[in-house]
């Protein structure tokens, strides 16, 4: 479980006293309800909200929330990924989690090639959302569990005697799952009992041969060999 006092620590260590949030939804219903369950997070505030693509972006500009929580499907006019990619455009440090109904692969490659944060899809508990909010703030990203397992147990599943993606080797496809999960070196080193500087050469070594330089980029390559899969 995730232990609120340590977003806290993390919202201090990143200079951040209190944690403003926009919140782009089509359902007035689902805004409400998530306003509630922000609101009784002492350290999280609802600075603006919109209903569709246009709106989103002007609240974004008037308000520069620290974290923008944005839906993909957004009725008229443009969708929540073009909402993203304009709000990037602008400012490549801005913060978005996808918060969503769709587990389309398609949808989840884009918005890894946009570079946002996070990508949840509605149906998951309140912890995993805690635990996304507390990932992002780290500096890291973070793909909601069901999700990752969908993509890793396809690459797992590979039958014997077909190529690996990327000529990744057991090793690397673990890490490589556990980066799709948002989890930090420590975490990752914590999790497969290897040193830090064991997980930071495993991970030089799968950027060399997917031919990226992030981690995000990484587990967007992972999702787009599984979407050419059709996983």
């Amino acid at each position: 479980m995730v232990d609120k006092l340590r977003i806290i620590k993390n919202f201090m260590e990143a200079g951040v006293s209190k944690m403003r949030v926009m919140l782009v939804d089509d359902h007035a219903l689902f805004r409400t309800g998530m306003k509630n369950f922000l609101s009784g997070l002492r350290d999280m505030e609802i600075v603006g909200e919109a209903d569709n693509g246009l709106e989103a972006i002007e609240s974004w500009k008037k308000f520069k929330p620290d974290i923008t929580i944005l839906d993909i499907g957004l009725g008229k006019g443009m969708n929540g990924l073009e909402v993203a990619r304009r709000i990037k455009k602008d400012d490549a440090n801005a913060r978005i989690i996808i918060l969503t109904v769709s587990e389309d692969l398609v949808d989840i490659m884009e918005a890894s090639q946009i570079g946002v944060e996070g990508y949840l899809i509605k149906k998951i508990n309140p912890q995993e959302f805690l635990e996304c909010i507390n990932t992002i703030i780290k500096g890291e990203t973070y793909v909601c569990k069901e999700i990752a397992n969908q993509v890793f147990t396809g690459l797992h599943q590979i039958p014997g005697g077909i190529k690996r993606p990327y000529n990744l080797t057991k090793r690397e496809i673990e890490v490589v799952e556990l980066v799709v999960q948002g989890q930090t070196n420590l975490e990752i080193a914590h999790n497969l009992y290897i040193s830090v500087s064991t997980v930071k050469k495993t991970m030089s070594g799968i950027m060399e041969k997917m031919g990226v330089h992030s981690r995000a980029e990484v587990a967007g390559r992972a999702i787009s060999f599984m979407r050419g899969k059709n996983v």
